[in-house]
């Protein structure tokens, strides 16, 4: 935009329309309001909370079931034995860890279990 458009902005020179009962209507059943920032970002926020609430918690026997229909899949394939032996350790592993975890997990609720009874 140069300055002479500027100072003579065309849009400038439009009058106020009177509209009839249609064109009101029309206007304002197509026109969303508007936002502010804050309640946009509220917004966001409400939906990310609604989303991690929705997730559901896996257990240690649904996580090592996983585990086991890896390996049924993974025998079922057609691969070296050396991939075979790295996917077969690494299930392992995943298995332990799930197992360790499982294990703390008990610990944790019979240690709680215990001081409630004490009380």
């Amino acid at each position: 935009m140069d300055l002479e458009e500027y100072i003579n902005y065309p849009e400038e020179k439009k009058t106020n329309e009177v509209l009839n009962d249609k064109e009101i209507l029309a206007l304002v059943t197509n026109l969303k309001p508007e936002k502010s920032n804050d309640e946009e970002d509220k917004n966001k926020s409400d939906k990310e909370e609604d989303d991690s609430a929705e997730i559901h918690q896996i257990t240690h026997h649904e996580a090592l079931s996983a585990v086991e229909v890896l390996e049924h899949y993974l025998m079922q394939q057609d691969v070296s034995k050396a991939a075979r032996s790295n996917h077969d350790q690494a299930l392992s592993n995943l298995q332990k860890e799930i197992r360790k975890l499982r294990n703390s997990s008990f610990k944790q609720v019979n240690i709680k279990a215990f001081f409630e009874l004490a009380d």
